[in-house]
């Protein structure tokens, strides 16, 4: 579920124009929150955004459960630091 109550998310299109529910496309996400970074991010992250919850019926945004890595999209995150670290260190251990 997306908090839509100081996190507006979006899912755009090839050309970054907001498409609607039930699409797959990037997502991106301004954060009212945010006072350590800038605010609007766009992810390299293929989603399909639905308007409710189909599990719960909630009210509001939520994210379909399979989210994949967008066409060209460099893989990131914690995860890949952590596999490009320990790449590192066991290699020069060679």
């Amino acid at each position: 579920h997306e908090p839509y109550n100081y996190f507006k998310g979006v899912v755009l299109d090839a050309e970054n124009k907001p498409m609607g529910y039930g699409e797959w496309g990037r997502y991106a996400f301004l954060d009212a929150a945010a006072f350590s970074y800038p605010g609007f991010l766009m992810s390299g992250d293929q989603v399909r955004r639905l308007e409710h919850c189909p599990v719960c019926d909630r009210p509001g945004p939520v994210l379909e459960p399979e989210i994949k890595r967008a066409a060209g999209a460099e893989v990131r995150g914690c995860a890949e630091e952590v596999r490009r670290m320990l790449s590192a260190d066991l290699s020069q251990d060679s």
